[in-house]
């Protein structure tokens, strides 16, 4: 898609290319994971409250033959949320004349950025993601979320030292990107050692 409209588009560059298309890719997330109601799949833990048998926080599931969480609601909300904030920073920062405003590439790392951390989230929820090959608890899309979520903030916090100088917030930021890294990681390790984390609370 990048290279198709860069080729309708010579005029901009690769990273404009991408900052055009980020929010679309927010959109068509959304549009996927809303898919995920007639498919089945993307779902949680079973949920055997019934006063929390209502969508969009559960939904009834065919094979398990009771409701469970509908983490792809919650998906779907969240990656609609990005797709509005980076329309409106698209839109706020271009303009026909002058072009697009800011370092080209800002919006789509910034997609990545809300997206990884979005996958790093939701992506514990679902008892049917995708695991690493080889491990038992490791989510393929956790790790990926995750690399995203951490060099995206390398690189802003970077960027913001050649151009402001040293600040104190150029290392918090990282340091808070690694913290939510092990964060994640010790919610999986507690989910398979105990089988009795907050989440479970059905």
């Amino acid at each position: 898609s990048a290279a198709i409209l860069k080729k309708c588009s010579p005029k901009l560059n690769a990273g404009e290319t991408c900052d055009c298309m980020a929010a679309g890719a927010a959109l068509g997330i959304v549009l996927g994971r809303l898919s995920a109601y007639f498919s089945g799949d993307n779902i949680g833990l079973v949920i055997k409250s019934e006063k929390l048998h209502f969508f969009p926080l559960t939904v009834y599931n065919a094979q398990k033959g009771d409701w469970v969480i509908a983490v792809f609601s919650f998906e779907a909300f969240f990656s609609f949320v990005i797709f509005c904030v980076l329309f409106i920073l698209f839109a706020k920062n271009s303009n026909e004349k002058e072009g697009m405003k800011g370092k080209p590439g800002d919006i789509a790392l910034l997609f990545l950025l809300m997206h990884g951390c979005s996958q790093g989230l939701f992506d514990s929820m679902h008892v049917d993601a995708l695991l690493v090959p080889g491990n038992s608890f490791v989510r393929l899309q956790q790790i990926i979320g995750a690399v995203c979520f951490t060099v995206v903030t390398f690189i802003f916090a970077i960027r913001s030292k050649k151009i402001n100088g040293f600040k104190w917030y150029q290392v918090v930021s990282p340091l808070i990107a690694i913290a939510a890294v092990g964060i994640t990681l010790w919610m999986e390790l507690d989910r398979i050692s105990y089988h009795n984390f907050i989440r479970n609370y059905s």
